[in-house]
């Protein structure tokens, strides 16, 4: 091979492309507030957790409750590739966003078992969220993500990826699932979100 290009996917990419993905998996989002509206007789969930890698599926889900300010929204990073939580604002494949770099602007080494999750940048609406505290970002280990499969799992009998196990690692399930209003409502292990 004479040359290698890399093209990253979901919200790293210059304008329209972040607005366009936006769009499409917000319906996620969308969906889940119908839902949850007329399940809990009008009321909004509490909390909205979704794992942050590039970002679609944090951005999908959060964007429709941003306006809502009695709903919490958390980001969950992986701990070793958390750009939102350790990162500084630098410029990567065209945009501007946090990014895990030096003090020289050389990219730094991400690392998580999940490769959804190991980057080193993060979507600039999401970048626009935290300097705006719309959306808090927290951090899960490894650990974190194969205790929340276990916790998941043993329920489900099911395997979930790694990204949904590590935001299901800081809910506590085994109270969670015993409440009325949520029975019947809350995703299955093959989707992308959480709800609390």
């Amino acid at each position: 091979m004479d040359s290698v290009y890399h093209v990253m996917r979901g919200l790293i990419r210059p304008h329209p492309l972040p607005t366009i993905i936006r769009q499409f998996q917000s319906l996620l989002g969308k969906e889940t507030l119908v839902q949850f509206t007329e399940i809990a007789e009008g009321c909004l969930p509490d909390t909205i957790l979704s794992p942050v890698g590039t970002g679609s599926r944090a951005v999908g889900i959060f964007y429709p409750f941003i306006r809502h300010e009695t709903v919490r929204l958390v980001g969950i990073e992986a701990e070793n590739a958390a750009p939102l939580t350790h990162g500084s604002i630098g410029i990567l494949f065209g945009c501007k966003t946090y990014v895990l770099q030096d003090t020289d602007g050389q990219i730094l080494q991400s690392c998580s078992a999940s490769s959804e999750m190991n980057l080193s940048i993060a979507g600039p609406e999401l970048a626009h969220w935290k300097d705006t505290e719309q959306v808090t970002y927290v951090t899960g280990t490894d650990s974190d993500a194969l205790e929340g499969n276990s916790l998941e799992g043993a329920r489900k009998h099911r395997y979930i990826n790694q990204p949904s196990s590590v935001s299901l690692s800081h809910l506590d399930l085994s109270s969670l699932y015993r409440l009325p209003i949520l029975s019947g409502i809350l995703p299955e292990p093959s989707t992308s979100l959480q709800l609390a």
